[in-house]
């Protein structure tokens, strides 16, 4: 199976998987996983679109949707600037087994 992940050059990490507000990952300070040792698993995408545009959206901040004409604002992230310039998209290969 081939999917798409987006790598962080700086931090020479992946975007992680996290369950909700994925726009709040700060790869300068990531956040302590103090039950579980093992590092998070890579977000993954089904294509290279989805990644680029997860890109986008990550470096425009938090998204909330509001009572603008246009539905949707962003504030800006705190911290360091995100800039798209930092990410790549890799393409990663998952083979399963039955150990």
């Amino acid at each position: 199976m081939k999917f798409y992940g987006v790598y962080h050059i700086p931090s020479s990490s992946l975007f992680p998987f996290i369950r909700a507000g994925s726009t709040y990952y700060d790869f300068n300070s990531p956040p302590k996983r103090a039950k579980h040792k093992d590092p998070l698993p890579p977000r993954l995408f089904e294509s290279k679109r989805l990644a680029k545009r997860y890109i986008t959206e990550y470096c425009k901040g938090i998204r909330s949707n509001g009572e603008e004409q246009f539905g949707a604002f962003y504030t800006p992230p705190f911290g360091p600037p995100r800039k798209v310039e930092d990410f790549t998209i890799v393409t990663l290969s998952i083979r399963m087994s039955n150990v």
